[in-house]
């Protein structure tokens, strides 16, 4: 093979290396740079007598980016920037955006958040604060609001369903706003959660294109903390909106009933959750595509 040829292949091969997914596992990336560093000290042993000393240099610049690279997608994949400092009241500061926080809804902001749904929902499908209340009543953390500068701009609601509940709801039998304090699981039961309902995610509409995706990695953070602490394996959500429908699709959801055999209308969606840090991926994705 003759010089231009084999530089053609190595510039071949290092194309296809920076495409890879950020999928892959930290083993996989240290299989790929250790097979890039034995072919290069290999090609160069194998014609020490036929290259010149630049093509020593070459390969030997490809085996320092690629370890380069290796370090700088493991450390974006394992260091989402909206989760940069959590505290124990699970406020979120995040970098180049101090002043965007995180905490749990609190009873007056719940007539905030039925305002933030009138910014997306048709009348008929808001559902009221005072369901809401009952819900907050029965599981404080069911809601998660994100504040900009002070003011309360988005909300996302995981709600941990009785298993009864969560059942005739996955058959259509009954739409969200029957869900009483009864059918929200308490705090206390949460470890033994397997399925989880994903109610809502909404940003108020002045804010959505620029806030959208870190309300979207606040809801990886909330299921990461849930998984820690339960046996999470399954996600389900529904949508009433044509956007709600694309996030849920660009997030790896595969439908599970069609809306005309459901009470709601809505498609039923679900996702098998093997590893939160699969769901960051799909987010990534999302804000790249």
């Amino acid at each position: 093979m003759n010089e231009g040829k084999l530089k053609q292949k190595a510039c071949q091969f290092w194309n296809v290396f920076c495409k890879m997914p950020r999928t892959l596992t930290t083993k996989d990336y240290w299989v790929v740079y250790i097979f890039i560093l034995t072919i290069a000290v290999t090609v160069i042993t194998a014609a020490q007598q036929l290259l010149s000393w630049e093509y020593y240099a070459f390969f030997g610049c490809i085996a320092v980016v690629s370890f380069v690279v290796i370090v700088c997608k493991r450390s974006r994949q394992q260091s989402p920037a909206p989760d940069n400092a959590t505290d124990a009241k699970g406020q979120i500061s995040i970098s180049g955006l101090d002043s965007l926080t995180y905490r749990y809804a609190r009873r007056s902001d719940i007539h905030e958040i039925v305002n933030i749904d009138r910014d997306w929902f048709r009348p008929h499908e808001i559902i009221s604060a005072d369901v809401f209340l009952k819900w907050h009543s029965k599981n404080s953390k069911v809601f998660s609001c994100m504040f900009y500068q002070g003011e309360l701009v988005g909300y996302c609601a995981i709600l941990p369903l009785a298993p009864k509940t969560l059942k005739s709801f996955c058959k259509g039998q009954i739409e969200e706003s029957e869900f009483g304090a009864d059918d929200i699981l308490p705090l206390a039961k949460m470890k033994d959660i397997k399925e989880i309902y994903f109610f809502s995610i909404a940003v108020k509409k002045k804010y959505y294109k620029r806030l959208s995706y870190s309300l979207l990695h606040r809801v990886a953070h909330e299921l990461e903390l849930i998984r820690k602490k339960s046996s999470l394996r399954k996600l389900y959500a529904t949508s009433a909106t044509d956007m709600g429908e694309k996030v849920i699709d660009r997030l790896g959801f595969k439908i599970m009933q069609a809306g005309d055999k459901r009470a709601d209308g809505h498609p039923l969606y679900y996702r098998v959750i093997d590893r939160i840090i699969d769901l960051r991926n799909y987010l990534y994705r999302m804000q790249e595509g």
